[in-house]
């Protein structure tokens, strides 16, 4: 808790500031430089002060003044680099962006090749897994935006936790050993980390990679993976690496749907009893569903409505259909993309993904007429 709280204690009011001068300081240059180089000395005569409460003793308000101060400083500092980065000359992607840009181009035209009975599985699953929805027809974009599946269609935390617990299953976990448990996590990290810079690293699963990297990095140290820290510590990365990102859509979103996650459904989950049986089992699983749906919503609810003015009716209902179904559907699709790309390609599991999809479909089509 204590960790927790100072990383709160010092997120926030960084966020704050990065926030602040993303919105309000971004009107030039010269502008930016000048107030970048105020804030550095403000930045540093509050690591002064509180460098000095260590040999001395200063008024408490001081203190409290200057320790909420100094990371908003940081903040605003971070968000004013992002402007100057922003109208400054940045070279083109590296070796490894290219080759991931190549690799999203290898598997959109693998997926084309699948021999799905109609096209419309094509572009889903095109959708679904490098995130492009150019092709997708209309139709299927009313239905899952009117039914509330919006979210399945941009690439965000599930699709990539999806992957990553496919990693999971199919990698060795690496035993006692120290060298292979780090061989094991660092395989799954590159993997995740090319397959995020693939897909165009949207601010939504960039913040999925940082939960996975953050993850194993707890996992390795021997430390308890805990939502809230991995939350906060994850939001200053992304921040500091780039401060211009809270503008999107896709990052506020991101981080308020894992903000329910961290802090409202362990609330849900307290109110279910403890009782055992494979009965309950199946009904625990309805309710971590819908827990997990109603704590996602209480929070990027808001913020889906100031965008676009719009709340999913039944988005209780569509996300307990078309998540597990989703959750199938991705990792068949990945296994035909690499049995594609060698030559081989399963009828019958070409047969069963489609089936999948038309299911999904279908699904979200009746619910938006409700």
């Amino acid at each position: 808790m204590t960790a927790e709280r100072d990383i709160v204690g010092f997120v926030i009011p960084f966020a704050a500031g990065a926030s602040a001068a993303v919105l309000f300081f971004g009107s030039g240059l010269t502008f930016c430089t000048c107030l970048a180089a105020i804030l550095l000395l403000s930045t540093a005569g509050c690591l002064a002060i509180l460098t000095y409460s260590i040999r001395g003793s200063l008024n408490p308000n001081i203190l409290w003044l200057a320790t909420l101060l100094m990371p908003f400083c940081c903040g605003i500092l971070t968000g004013l680099s992002g402007h100057i980065l922003s109208v400054s000359d940045i070279p083109d992607a590296g070796f490894i962006s290219s080759h991931a840009s190549r690799f999203c181009s290898w598997m959109k035209d693998t997926i084309l090749a699948i021999p799905f009975g109609s096209e419309k599985s094509n572009s889903l699953v095109t959708a679904l897994v490098t995130g492009d929805r150019s092709a997708l027809p209309k139709e299927i974009v009313d239905a899952f935006r009117t039914s509330g599946a919006s979210h399945i269609l941009a690439l965000s935390g599930l699709h990539l936790g999806i992957i990553y617990g496919g990693l999971r299953l199919i990698l060795p976990r690496g035993g006692s050993s120290m060298i292979s448990r780090f061989l094991s996590a660092a395989l799954i990290v590159s993997i995740c980390g090319f397959y995020t810079l693939a897909t165009g690293a949207c601010a939504s699963i960039t913040r999925a990679f940082l939960f996975i990297l953050l993850g194993e990095t707890a996992s390795l140290s021997g430390r308890t993976r805990s939502t809230r820290t991995i939350l906060w510590t994850a939001l200053f990365l992304q921040l500091l690496a780039d401060p211009l990102s809270i503008t999107d859509v896709g990052f506020q979103l991101s981080y308020a749907a894992m903000f329910g996650i961290a802090y409202i459904l362990p609330l849900f989950n307290e109110m279910w009893p403890a009782q055992k049986g494979l009965s309950f089992k199946g009904l625990r699983w309805i309710w971590a569903s819908a827990s997990m749906s109603m704590a996602c919503q209480l929070t990027t609810g808001p913020v889906a409505w100031l965008y676009f003015g719009t709340f999913p009716k039944y988005f209780l209902l569509t996300n307990l259909i078309a998540l597990p179904l989703v959750g199938l559907i991705i990792p068949l699709s990945v296994m035909l993309i690499m049995l594609q790309g060698c030559g081989i390609c399963p009828d019958i599991l070409v047969r069963v993904t489609e089936l999948l999809i038309s299911g999904m479909c279908r699904s979200l089509e009746i619910i938006a007429s409700i």
